[in-house]
């Protein structure tokens, strides 16, 4: 079976020379993202950012640490209603004692 035709045919060539370091570096961030040199030089210099792939032990950390940050805004939230609710209470029972 053959291979499906590719959308986005790229037809010319670009030759880059590195450096043994800057390969090493370039290649170390292609692979942080999961994909390979030339996807990664090409995202870079159409000034692309190509983002860091997470595991999905890392996906599962970040979302339990929104959620902590929700529940912990929400608390600090409630806390603010509670003191105003009881400040309120204190001035009517003040202004009740004045009259």
């Amino acid at each position: 079976m053959a291979r499906p035709a590719k959308l986005i045919k790229r037809k010319k060539r670009v030759t880059v020379n590195y450096t043994l370091a800057e390969y090493l570096f370039v290649q170390g961030y292609a692979e942080e993202r999961g994909i390979t040199i030339a996807e990664y030089v090409r995202a870079r210099s159409l000034d692309e950012r190509p983002s860091v792939k997470r595991t999905p032990e890392e996906v599962a950390a970040y979302m339990e640490l929104v959620a902590l940050a929700n529940n912990l805004n929400q608390a600090s939230e409630n806390l603010g209603h509670e003191r105003i609710d009881a400040t309120l209470e204190q001035l009517d029972e003040l202004i009740n004692q004045l009259k």
